[in-house]
């Protein structure tokens, strides 16, 4: 059934959500490599307000309008507009929750794989010393 759905009527979805969030995260990185070399200049700046003008009106092509996609069943396109409604109507933009989440994620997995650290080297020392012990 999910194989069906994926290479089915979801496929177009899943290729133009990729093609397109490729290009964005392409200008995106472009635009702040830009900005970081900080060259002068009239053209440099008229270029950098035209494409974060872009990067603006395009702000709700993110990771989450996929998962959007999936949950609905709607177009990928509607499901952008629903995505960027929600967000925008819990005062939210797209870059804040993409950042913030994905540093939640890794600050989780840190802790995670600390503890199971401290609880392995625990469990090793402890059979370590059993077995010396006998």
């Amino acid at each position: 059934m999910a194989c069906r759905n994926v290479f089915g009527p979801s496929s177009g979805t899943i290729c133009l959500s990729g093609l397109l969030v490729c290009v964005v995260r392409m200008v995106r990185s472009a635009v702040d490599s830009a900005r970081q070399e900080d060259t002068p200049g009239i053209v440099n700046l008229v270029l950098q307000c035209c494409v974060n003008a872009l990067l603006t009106a395009v702000d709700f092509l993110n990771k989450f309008t996929i998962n959007f996609a999936a949950i609905t069943g709607e177009a990928y396109c509607s499901s952008a507009r629903m995505t960027y409604e929600l967000l925008r109507r819990n005062l939210l933009s797209a870059v804040f929750v993409e950042t913030i989440s994905s540093r939640i994620l890794a600050g989780i997995v840190f802790v995670f794989s600390a503890s199971y650290t401290i609880v392995v080297r625990g469990v090793s020392m402890t059979l370590f010393n059993a077995c010396t012990l006998h």
